[in-house]
This record gives structure tokens, sequence and C-alpha cells, in this order.
């Protein structure tokens, strides 16, 4: 996959919101306000970090060894980086992406607003 069609992909995604709060070089697509993946334009070759499962974070690193690094700048135990290319099927892309929205947005449900009334 080429990375427009990453992002279009990315952005697709339910509440899913394209910002560039690290300068024009790196796009970071949020939902409802936490990231879930982060394109590196400014590396050679251009990467993609998202998040996944730990178990699965270790399977992904040893299946495709030369294009899927421990997460840059991110926590290693959640992050990979995924070096874009054309060696890698889009299904698979797209899962580790979807994956990622998928996990983010578990942990960003809206939480029921405590009462701030005071009993008597």
């Amino acid at each position: 996959m080429e990375i427009d069609e990453i992002l279009d992909y990315a952005l697709q995604l339910p509440d899913s919101e394209e910002s560039t709060p690290f300068g024009p070089d790196t796009i970071v697509v949020k939902t409802n306000g936490k990231i879930f993946i982060v394109l590196n334009l400014r590396s050679e070759p251009i990467s993609v970090n998202y998040k996944a499962d730990p178990e699965q974070i270790i399977i992904q690193k040893e299946d495709y060894p030369q294009f899927i690094l421990p997460g840059y700048h991110m926590n290693k135990i959640h992050w990979n980086t995924l070096i874009i290319n054309r060696q890698i099927p889009a299904k698979i892309v797209k899962d580790f992406i979807k994956t990622s929205h998928f996990l983010v947005s578990k942990k960003t449900k809206k939480k029921t607003p405590k009462s701030t009334k005071k009993s008597n």
C-alpha cells in the first residue's frame, strides 16, 4: 500500500481525524482524540506506527522482520513501525490499521460524568 491509501483507509474508520501536531512531515490519525496511527513522511523509507496486541507485536515482527520494527518513539510493547512498501499485502496492512483503531477506540469510551451535587 502507498501512504495515501493508508491515510484514506484510516480516515474511513469511525470517529477518525487527521492532524499534524508534530509538524507537516508527521501525520497523526486519531479516534476520539487518541492516536491510532502515526505516518512519518520524513523518514526514508516512509513508515507508519500502529498499535497492536502485545502478543501479535512479536508475531508480526517475526513474520516480516525486514518491514516491521519496534515502534519508533513509541512504547515497544504496544506499538510497531511498518516500513511502507508493496511487499506486505494490502489486506494485512488494513488489518493492522483496523486493529490499532479498535484497540485505541475501546479505551476511549466516554465515561458517564459523576454528579457534582452534594448530598445533605
